[in-house]
């Protein structure tokens, strides 16, 4: 948007220039003559990007994608919201399994590229992962509610993050002063609010066009209040600490020593403000979510949500499972070791975020990368995966290349020990279908998901 500003205002003042000098135009007021210039400029740069660039000019105009589905101006969004999480995407992958990318188009004809085998995903998450850098309205989406953080830096500034974090991830730092109060989760229930269709509507076409600010409807006040509200709380926690930190309170080998405090040490050369917002913001949204106020979104509570319904459906997979558990952990309390040597365990979970993926994702059903029974749900298939499915960044959960979570070894931890809590304590069953949500960018049921839970019985 700024770049076609710029270009607007560029061509309007050759154009007064030009017009001026041939005498076609009157020496009068320059603003008035060029602000209406500028805005005619503007329109025809963006009716242009619109009804012409993606049909004859685009380089990615002949990548391979849908032909049915799509409507004028709107491309597929209205498809992708009354079809469930990927489900369109799965399709296309189906048409074209060989593609590197399928390209499609969205709100206002802006082409998306979606990333369909092995070799792209190599391409866009390690070798060239700072060239292809996160569309704008994805940084709108998340970065208004938590801050930008890691997630959305990008190149250098990444760099210098991950580093840092990364660092002192290593040396044991706790998230104590991350902890979140029952108010930010409050306030972030009303964030990930997709009820009604209005509130579906908004947030669907803000990822293209920033209308949060200006629109009354009620719907969309809540979700401004709220976002507010949230940043309001992160803003003070982050004072109050520096504060602290100043008037020397939280100082010494005994004082707590969390990222937060590391990062207000260290904020004279590396963390700014606005930084510390973007960085703190992700690791209370990552908490509420984790802790179930929002349960399904976050990495963990999602696979342990899909995990247990796979269990109801698959009486045979909870036994395998469980009887692993009781054979090979006898403790009350099992080491990390003990943990770790569950293979029937590890199966399940890494074919859960397969099957079950948080952010859904069409290549985890690629027939050329996990064979012909990818749309099958088989623990089994790990010990022995099709080469393809063996390279590291086919398997999407936590990312990969520069841009892996750094906390993917800590989370996977912590599901296997909840998994081994709950299926050696609780037996469970399927009390129906469960339908996931249709709007949201991860795969969550749309009324929860109800379970019949009933207490082992001890020999």
């Amino acid at each position: 948007m700024i770049n076609h500003l710029i270009t607007s205002g560029a061509f309007s003042l050759l154009e007064i220039g030009l017009l001026r000098y041939s005498h076609s135009l009157p020496p009068t007021n320059l603003l008035r003559q060029f602000l209406p210039l500028v805005a005619a400029n503007y329109l025809l740069i963006q009716l242009f990007y619109i009804l012409i660039w993606p049909f004859f000019f685009s380089p990615l105009r002949n990548l391979p994608g849908p032909k049915q589905g799509g409507y004028l101006l709107l491309g597929q969004i209205l498809s992708q919201m009354k079809a469930l999480p990927s489900e369109l995407e799965i399709r296309w992958m189906k048409e074209y399994p060989d593609a590197p990318f399928i390209r499609y188009l969205s709100l206002l004809n802006r082409e998306v590229l979606m990333v369909n085998n092995a070799h792209a995903q190599k391409a866009v998450l390690q070798t060239k992962c700072y060239s292809f850098v996160k569309p704008p309205f994805w940084e709108r989406i998340i970065g208004e509610i938590a801050g930008k953080g890691i997630l959305f830096t990008e190149g250098r500034e990444h760099r210098k993050q991950r580093r840092l974090l990364i660092g002192l991830a290593a040396l044991g730092y706790e998230l104590n002063s991350l902890s979140t109060s029952s108010e930010l989760a409050m306030y972030y229930a009303k964030i990930f609010e997709f009820v009604t269709p209005l509130q579906v509507a908004i947030s669907f076409v803000n990822q293209f066009v920033p209308i949060r600010s200006v629109l009354p409807f009620e719907a969309n006040r809540s979700y401004v209040d709220a976002n507010a509200q949230v940043r309001r709380i992160l803003r003070e926690h982050i004072r109050h600490r520096r504060d602290e930190y100043h008037q020397g309170k939280i100082k010494g080998e005994k004082a707590s020593r969390d990222l937060l405090t590391l990062m207000i040490e260290e904020s004279q050369d590396a963390w700014s403000e606005e930084e510390m917002l973007g960085y703190v913001g992700n690791c209370s949204l990552a908490h509420v979510l984790a802790n179930g106020q929002q349960s399904g979104h976050e990495t963990t509570a999602g696979a342990l949500t899909w995990a247990l319904y796979v269990l109801t459906l698959e009486p045979g997979i909870q036994k395998r499972v469980r009887e692993e558990v009781q054979t090979k952990i006898t403790s009350l309390l099992p080491t990390q070791s003990e943990i770790e040597n569950l293979p029937y365990m590890n199966n399940f979970l890494s074919e859960v975020l397969r099957f079950y993926p948080p952010a859904p994702a069409a290549p985890q059903f690629n027939p050329l990368i996990w064979g012909p029974t990818a749309d099958e749900f088989n623990p089994d298939r790990w010990d022995s995966l099709p080469s393809p499915a063996r390279d590291p960044h086919v398997s999407l959960a936590f990312s990969s290349g520069p841009r892996v979570c750094i906390g993917k070894q800590f989370a996977l931890l912590e599901m296997k020990v909840i998994m081994v809590e709950l299926i050696r304590n609780f037996e469970f069953e399927n009390t129906g279908p469960v339908e996931p949500q249709k709007s949201g960018p991860s795969l969550r049921p749309i009324n929860g998901m109800r379970l019949n839970v009933s207490a082992m019985k001890r020999s």
